[in-house]
């Protein structure tokens, strides 16, 4: 029925029941809303110590080309899933058999400030790699045949700051990797959203420039299930 407050949605129920879901999602989801066809929940179970307000949480949302992630919390739980059993992947981000992976990790940069990476890759016969996940769900417009997906879909001083963050990691010495989870299928490329947040963009053609590695992949979205779909190319739009 509508979202507001950011994290709050109130939807109609099959059984005509009408709830209060939690929206785990910050952004403006632009190219979600104002009306999907059908949103998918979770119900919750209890919680004992009476600490969750909300009895349902709010994951994907179906639109004419198809089923588009909401929950931007997934992103990390499939990119786990995938850097630890998914070969595609492996290969892709060049990580050995011996490789370690490890979640939410907090390192100093150059600059002296502490900082929270996604995931913190260790090879015992290579270089370190911080990498950090950042979930796409906004389609841009359309532009010479391409159906874009970009990011962010609101100004992200965050996210700039993991940028500029990776770009000081690379620079002394380590492997550097922003890695986009596109929740919808009806994308073909991947770009940073410059007409929303011209900051984030200037700051991720740099980290390209420098040495930052950018991969995205994009999910086939279904309620039963996320998975791999393929590797989609990215453009610094430039």
């Amino acid at each position: 029925m509508k979202r507001y407050k950011r994290f709050l949605a109130d939807v109609v129920l099959d059984d005509g029941r009408e709830v209060t879901a939690h929206c785990p999602n910050p952004g403006r989801m632009s190219s979600i809303l104002p009306t999907p066809e059908a949103v998918y929940l979770t119900e919750l179970p209890p919680d004992p110590k009476g600490a969750r307000k909300l009895d349902f949480r709010w994951e994907l949302a179906e639109m004419e080309s198809g089923f588009v992630v909401v929950n931007t919390q997934l992103a990390n739980r499939v990119a786990q899933r995938l850097l630890n059993e998914h070969d595609t992947t492996k290969e892709r981000l060049s990580l050995t058999p011996d490789c370690r992976v490890q979640s939410e990790v907090t390192v100093k940069t150059a600059t002296g400030k502490n900082t929270r990476f996604d995931f913190f890759i260790n090879h015992e016969n290579g270089r370190n790699c911080y990498l950090e996940v950042k979930q796409v769900s906004l389609r841009a417009a359309d532009q010479a045949s391409t159906r874009w997906a970009a990011f962010p879909d609101a100004v992200t001083a965050r996210g700039k700051r993991h940028l500029e963050h990776l770009i000081s990691l690379h620079h002394a010495g380590h492997r550097c990797v922003l890695f986009y989870v596109v929740g919808r299928g009806d994308v073909d490329k991947v770009r940073p959203a410059v007409e929303i947040d011209p900051q984030y963009g200037a700051t991720f053609q740099r980290a390209l420039r420098e040495g930052v590695e950018v991969v995205a992949c994009r999910l086939a979205v279904t309620p039963e299930a996320l998975s791999f779909d393929r590797f989609l190319p990215v453009d610094s739009f430039t």
